[in-house]
C-alpha cells in the first residue's frame, strides 16, 4: 500500500514512488544557487532517451513554464514593456530537487524575442517545516519586474527557508534580497525600485523549546482553544496548526536597513492567508490584505459561491475555521510610520490586483468587492474594477464587469486619466472625463507605443507548450522556445480529447479522455477514472493544469497509463453556474456518485472500456467521494486508489479548526453510509482497493477499505 503525503513540495518524491522509480542520492544535500550567463538551451534529461514509455521519473525531468496561479501567459512584461521574462521548472531525480531557469527576451523584433538565460537555481523544494505554501515554489512561482533591469523571484536558501531573490538582467548577477529567519509567503511581496520590500513571513517564535515543553508537562497546563492535532503535535499551550501554518506577519524592509514587523494586533487573533500586497509609485504607501478587524453584518449582502457561506460562518463566531480565515480586507500602510488603517469597508477578492497612478494619489483595483451599501451587482459579486482614493476610500467605477470564467491578469495606468484592464479575453482601455470613466479604443488612450511583438504560449491537449513571438503588424510568427523538443517524438502518448456525458439526473459532466496509445476502434481496454479537476492543455498527468509537466502532484499518471494501453478519463469537478455551485456540499456524495456512474456508462456505451477492468481514483476532496461511490454504487470497480482525503467532516473538526460540522457538508450521511455497513458486505464486491490513510492536520485521517478481501482501517 502506498501512502504519500500530499504536495507541499514533496509531490515529486510521492509521485515517483507511485511508479516505483524513486532514486535518492547524496548529491546536493542543501540548496545550491548558480548563476548561468548567456544563452543556454533547456536540454532534455538523458533519461528521456532511454525508453519509449513515459515513466514517472522521466516525466518529472521534463520542463514546464511557470505560470501565474490565476492563469495567463508565462511571459511577464517589464514596466516599459520592452522586455519580457519567463521562468521554467525542470525536475532532477538524481539531485532530488528542481531547477528554476529565468530567461529574458526583448519585444523590439522577432529576432530579439529569442530569450537568453539570466540565472539558473537549484533547490530541493521542501521549504520550511511550518510553511503550508512551500509547494508554490514549484507550482506557480511568479516573476516580478522590480524595474526594467531587475527581476525578483522566490526561492529557498541553504536552510530551506523561502527567500526573495533578484537578478540583474544585464549583468546576470544574482542577489538575495531577504534573509529572514523563517519562510516568506511565496505569493505576497512588493518590491520598490528604491530597495523597499513589503512582505510576509512566518513568526520566528513558533517553536517551543524542548526545555519549556518538558517544564509545562511537569508543572501542568490548561487547555484553551488548542485543537487536538496541536496537542498531539507537542503544542499544548501554543498556536494551533492553522496559526502556525498561516500565521504570517507583515514586515517592511527599507533599503539598507533590517526588516521591521508591521504591528497588526487583531491579525494574531485570527492568522490568515496574505494574498495581496502593493507599494505605491512613490514608495511611501503600501496596500496589504489582512483578516478584517471585524466582519460586519452588511457583508451578508455579498453573492459568491465561496464567500457567502464563509461570511455566515464568521458571523456565527467561527473565526478560527479553515474557510473563515480566508476572509480579508485591504489595509493602507504608511511605510514611514508603519501605521495601518482599513482602506474601506469591503471584502477583498482573493485574485485582486492593483496599479498605482504615477502620482500615487489613486490606485486601480480589480476584481473587487465594494462596500455593500455603495455597491452595484458587480461590486456585490466581486466582479468590479474601480479607481480608489487611498486617503479616503472613495471610489469611481470603471465601466467593466469581469465575466464568469474570465480572469484579470493585469492593470496599468497609461496616463493620469487613462487605464488598461488586461484579461484572459484581451485588453480593454478606459479614459476619465468629467469625473467619469468611459470605454475607449486603445489608440485614444495613447497606447500607440504598445508593443507590437507579443509573446504567447502555444499548446493544446496533444501538443506540448512552446513560446511563440507574434508580430501583430505583419502577422508573422516564430517559435522562440521549445522546452521539450523531443517529447512527442520519443514517447508513446495517447491521443486526448474533450468529452461530455450525462448522469441519471440529467446533469452534464465534462472531462478529458486519454485514449490508449495503440487504440483500435472496436476494441475494449482497461480504464482508470482520475477525479478532481482536469487540464485544458497538454498534461502528462491529467491534473493539475499548472503542473502538466516536470514535478507532478498527487496520484495522477494519465499518459503513463495511456502509453501502456490503459485508457484514462479525467473527471472534472462539478461546474459552477454564475458563480454558484450546482451541487451543494450536502449533495456532494450522491451527486458525484451519479457523475462517476455516468462516466462508467459513457465509457462502456462508447465501446471504449472493458466493464470488468475499470478503476477509480480519488484524491484530496474527491477521495471521500470516491470511497462513497465504492460502497454505495451498484457498479463494481475492478480496482481503486484513494489518497490524501479531505472532506470537511467530523474528524477534521475534532482534530482542528479546519472543517465545517459534518451535517453541513454531507459528512453525517457519509459516516452513516460507510461505517454503518458491515465490512463483510463488501466481500467479493471489489477486487482490489488501495487506500492512503494517515494523520494530517487538514486531511482525513482514516479510511476503511478492503485489499483482496482483507479489512483495512
Amino acid at each position: 500500500m502506498l501512502n504519500c503525503t500530499f504536495s507541499y513540495g514533496r509531490s515529486m518524491q510521492c509521485f515517483a514512488a507511485i511508479g516505483g522509480v524513486l532514486k535518492k542520492s547524496g548529491i546536493l544535500k542543501r540548496s545550491t544557487i548558480l548563476s548561468v550567463v548567456g544563452a543556454v538551451a533547456i536540454m532534455q534529461s538523458p533519461a528521456l532517451a532511454d525508453t519509449e514509455l513515459v515513466t514517472p521519473e522521466n516525466a518529472i525531468e521534463t520542463t514546464r513554464f511557470m505560470s501565474k496561479i490565476q492563469g495567463g501567459s508565462p511571459a511577464v512584461l517589464s514596466r516599459s514593456r520592452e522586455r519580457y521574462a519567463v521562468a521554467l521548472l525542470t525536475g532532477d531525480m538524481e539531485g532530488d530537487g528542481n531547477w528554476l531557469t529565468v530567461m529574458v527576451g526583448e519585444t523590439s523584433s522577432l529576432e530579439a524575442a529569442v530569450p537568453e538565460v539570466v540565472t539558473r537555481v537549484f533547490g530541493h523544494s521542501l521549504g520550511d517545516s511550518h510553511s503550508v505554501f512551500r509547494s508554490f515554489l514549484t507550482l506557480s512561482n511568479e516573476l516580478y519586474w522590480i524595474d526594467d533591469e531587475t527581476i525578483g523571484f522566490f526561492w529557498e536558501d541553504e536552510e530551506a527557508n523561502i527567500q526573495f531573490y533578484s537578478v540583474d538582467v544585464d549583468e546576470k548577477q544574482l542577489h538575495q534580497l531577504t534573509d529572514h529567519e523563517t519562510s516568506l509567503h511565496p505569493m505576497a511581496i512588493a518590491a520598490h525600485p528604491d530597495g523597499g520590500i513589503l512582505y510576509t513571513a512566518l513568526p520566528d517564535d513558533l517553536e517551543e523549546s524542548e526545555e519549556e515543553f518538558e517544564q509545562m508537562v511537569h508543572d501542568g497546563f490548561a487547555i484553551h482553544h488548542e485543537d487536538a492535532y496541536s496537542l498531539m503535535d507537542g503544542y499544548p499551550a501554543g498556536e494551533s496548526f492553522l496559526d502556525r501554518g498561516w500565521g504570517y506577519q507583515w514586515y517592511y524592509k527599507a533599503s539598507g536597513k533590517p526588516a521591521v514587523e508591521i504591528k497588526i494586533d487583531w491579525q494574531k487573533k485570527t492568522p490568515s492567508i496574505p494574498l495581496f500586497v502593493s507599494i505605491s509609485t512613490d514608495g511611501r504607501q503600501g496596500l496589504i490584505s489582512n483578516f478584517p478587524q471585524e466582519v460586519p453584518e452588511s457583508w451578508k449582502a455579498y453573492r459568491h459561491f465561496f464567500f457567502t457561506p464563509t461570511i455566515e460562518r464568521a458571523l456565527l463566531g467561527k473565526l478560527r475555521e479553515f474557510e473563515v480565515r480566508q476572509l480579508s480586507q485591504l489595509q493602507v500602510v504608511d511605510l514611514e510610520t508603519l501605521e495601518v488603517r482599513p482602506l474601506w469597508g469591503a471584502l477583498t477578492h482573493y485574485y485582486a490586483k492593483a496599479a498605482w497612478s504615477r502620482d500615487s494619489k489613486r490606485v486601480l483595483i480589480g476584481p473587487a468587492f465594494l462596500p455593500p451599501e455603495e455597491a452595484n451587482d458587480a461590486g456585490l459579486e466581486g466582479r468590479a474594477v474601480v479607481e480608489v482614493d487611498p486617503r479616503t476610500g472613495k471610489f469611481w467605477y470603471i465601466p467593466f464587469e469581469l465575466e464568469v470564467g474570465n480572469t484579470i491578469v493585469g492593470l496599468r495606468w497609461i496616463s493620469s486619466s487613462a487605464v488598461e484592464v488586461s484579461t484572459t479575453d484581451g485588453a480593454f482601455s478606459f479614459q476619465k472625463k468629467g469625473g467619469k470613466w468611459k470605454s475607449i479604443e486603445s489608440a485614444e488612450a495613447g497606447i500607440e507605443k504598445s508593443v507590437h511583438i507579443q509573446i504567447e504560449e502555444r499548446a493544446d491537449l496533444n501538443t506540448p507548450p512552446t513560446l511563440v513571438a507574434v508580430d501583430t503588424v505583419t502577422g508573422e510568427e516564430r517559435t522562440i522556445l521549445d522546452p521539450n523538443p523531443s517529447l512527442t517524438g520519443k514517447f508513446k502518448l495517447g491521443h486526448v480529447e474533450k468529452v461530455e456525458w450525462t448522469d441519471v439526473t440529467g446533469r452534464v459532466w465534462a472531462g478529458e479522455l486519454y485514449y490508449p496509445a495503440d487504440y483500435e476502434e472496436g476494441k475494449r481496454y482497461p480504464f482508470v477514472m482520475q477525479t478532481h479537476g482536469g487540464a485544458d492543455t497538454f498534461s502528462l498527468y491529467g491534473y493539475p493544469e499548472s503542473a502538466g509537466l516536470a514535478t507532478g502532484s498527487g496520484v495522477y499518471i494519465a499518459q503513463m497509463l495511456a502509453g501502456r494501453n490503459i485508457g484514462v478519463l479525467q473527471v472534472r469537478d462539478e461546474q459552477h453556474t454564475d458563480g454558484v455551485a450546482v451541487l451543494s456540499q450536502g449533495e456532494d456524495a450522491e451527486g458525484y456518485m451519479a457523475g462517476y456512474d455516468g462516466a462508467v456508462k459513457f465509457l462502456i456505451d462508447e465501446g471504449l472500456a472493458d466493464p470488468d477492468r475499470i478503476g477509480l481514483q480519488g484524491f484530496s476532496r474527491t477521495g471521500w467521494l470516491a470511497q462513497y461511490s465504492l460502497v454505495n454504487s451498484s457498479f463494481v470497480y475492478a480496482s481503486a486508489i484513494v489518497a490524501d482525503n479531505i472532506e470537511g467532516g467530523y474528524i477534521e473538526n475534532v482534530l482542528l479548526e479546519a472543517g465545517r460540522m459534518e451535517a453541513e457538508n454531507g459528512g453525517g450521511e457519509w459516516r452513516r453510509s460507510v461505517w454503518g455497513r458491515r465490512a463483510e458486505e463488501l466481500a467479493g464486491e471489489v477486487g482490489r482497493i488501495q487506500c492512503g490513510a494517515y494523520l494530517h492536520p487538514v486531511i482525513e485521517d482514516q479510511a476503511q477499505c478492503r485489499i483482496d478481501g482483507m479489512d483495512v482501517e
